[in-house]
């Protein structure tokens, strides 16, 4: 059996972490990737279209994320191709709600999923979004327009 003192040190530190703990669970539940999708160009801070399947006439293709309630968090766009990191775009959002964007330029025999995994500067994954590059001589783009 603890001695008094320490089984009261105890509690408290129980009801602290429980405390804490919910406290982080309730803002990462307002936390949140609103939107996130492959776009062909960015036009006034927005998408201008969504990107499901892309020939390889186009060398150039945007990520757009718009986040909710993660401000002054880390958000990083790691770009993947063939299961391996590609490149990685960190931005800071600086308010409640925060558009970024970042952009690869891909080569036409960089054919097949590409996907972007939004995660925080923890590596905790919030999104993940794919798109199918192929070529341009056997598919055609299916390109999404976006209501405005």
């Amino acid at each position: 059996m603890l001695p008094k003192r320490k089984h009261i040190l105890l509690v408290s530190l129980v009801v602290f972490c429980k405390f804490f703990m919910a406290w982080q669970v309730q803002a990462a539940e307002k936390s949140q990737v609103f939107s996130a999708v492959f776009t062909t160009a960015i036009e006034d801070r927005s998408p201008v279209d969504q990107v499901l399947l892309l020939t390889n006439k186009t060398e150039r293709v945007f990520f757009y994320t718009d986040l909710r309630d993660f401000e002054n968090q880390r958000i990083i766009h790691r770009w993947e191709y063939n299961g391996k990191v590609v490149l990685s775009k960190t931005f800071d959002a600086k308010g409640p709600r925060w558009r970024v964007y970042s952009s690869k330029t891909l080569l036409p025999e960089q054919l097949g999923t590409w996907r972007v995994v939004v995660t925080t500067d923890k590596g905790w994954p919030l999104k993940v979004v794919i798109f199918k590059y192929v070529d341009s001589k056997t598919e055609k783009d299916a390109i999404l327009p976006l209501g405005k």
